[in-house]
């Protein structure tokens, strides 16, 4: 039964359109990291907020620190979600922390906002993040494929998209088998997860791009018949 549930979710996946839902958190009073999170999910899913595109508004590159501290957030009271939640068909009643890549990509504030002089402000940050969903929906490109390990199956969302002048190409794990050892088992993937990190800076001008790794929380949300 497994297998033909995986197999229908591929072909459910791998057809998905993207829905992006914008949360600022760099706004006004109330401040969190970082400045603005693009949650991506699968339109033909309830799987709302299932990965992150993190966009921080910074002076300059060796500024930018935000993606750590999104890694390192666990407080409660936080109004914020700091955390990675996969969806899985069979329940896991406990996440665990891995080490994830965060794929950090500079973007001169010109880009999102060519006419602005001086310095791109929270407000027009802001609005340019939310044109940029509302226009490059198109442009995202969306295929599936499914791995086993031992008794472990997984169907992988994959996503290529181009975001201010850097291409993002991402895996989203949909949990079909647990198995026996699964967090041992999932570890091994960890190389698999990558989160498209927007250094948007304001005193310079640069396209560097480079990896980081940070120990991040992973949880895990129940899908009850997601393709029925």
């Amino acid at each position: 039964m497994s297998h033909a549930e995986a197999k229908q979710l591929r072909t459910t996946l791998s057809v998905s359109g993207v829905n992006l839902e914008v949360i600022p958190r760099g706004f006004n009073q109330q401040r969190g990291v970082p400045d603005s999170v693009i949650w991506i999910s699968p339109d033909t899913l309830p799987a709302s907020s299932q990965y992150p595109i993190l966009v921080e508004l910074e002076g300059r590159l060796s500024n930018v620190d935000d993606f750590r501290k999104f890694a390192r957030r666990r407080t409660v009271e936080e109004p914020y979600r700091h955390h990675l939640e996969f969806s899985t068909l069979k329940r896991i009643d406990s996440g665990f922390s891995l080490p994830v890549t965060y794929d950090v990509a500079a973007v001169a504030d010109r880009i999102l906002s060519p006419h602005e002089t001086g310095g791109i402000d929270e407000p027009t940050f802001h609005s340019a993040i939310r044109e940029w969903t509302k226009t490059k929906l198109a442009a995202f490109r969306t295929n599936a494929r499914i791995t086993i390990l031992g008794q472990t199956r997984i169907v992988w969302w994959q996503l290529e998209f181009p975001m201010f002048g850097h291409q993002f190409d991402i895996e989203i794990p949909f949990i079909v088998d647990v198995g026996p050892e699964f967090q041992r088992r999932f570890e091994l993937y960890s190389n698999r997860i990558s989160i498209p990190s927007i250094a948007v800076l304001t005193d310079e001008s640069s396209s560097k791009r480079y990896n980081k790794t940070h120990a991040t929380d992973i949880q895990f949300r129940y899908l009850i018949n997601p393709v029925n």
